[in-house]
């Protein structure tokens, strides 16, 4: 998304990005998933990564799972302002009104918003190619 709009504007200062949803209503639905799905929602291949990391680390440091979700919470609210900062509020006067997002950008994009959404619905396919590799790493 950071490349479409850098490629439509030539920029990429955040001050020139605002109010964006009135003008591009898809890329803003399309951004808010990606989004949601940077901060680890349930649905997610994010979630289930993170799941996993700190089960796995909790057994060995509390403290660093502490530390970990910190930096979650810390991430979450950084995904949040930014997607407010450059699609919520007035329309910024350095944002041309043009097509919202064309078929070659959105056949880049459906994959980034499909495959993490069907890969933490169904993780399996992918735990189940790698299980082999990590008994042996777990049972060296």
């Amino acid at each position: 998304m950071a490349n479409i709009l850098y490629t439509r504007y030539g920029t990429r200062k955040l001050r020139y990005y605002r109010g964006m949803v009135g003008i591009y209503p898809i890329m803003a639905v399309g951004f808010f998933i990606l989004t949601l799905g940077n901060v680890g929602i349930p649905i997610t291949l994010n979630f289930i990564g993170e799941l996993y990391c700190f089960m796995g680390i909790f057994k060995i440091s509390p403290i660093a799972t502490i530390m970990g979700s910190i930096g979650i919470v810390l991430s979450v609210t950084y995904s949040f302002l930014l997607y407010n900062r450059i699609f919520n509020g007035v329309a910024s006067p350095y944002i041309k009104v043009g097509e919202d997002i064309n078929r070659i950008e959105m056949i880049y994009i459906s994959p980034l918003i499909i495959l993490p959404i069907v890969l933490g619905i169904k993780p399996t396919i992918i735990t189940e190619m790698i299980d082999g590799t990590i008994n042996y790493i777990i049972n060296m």
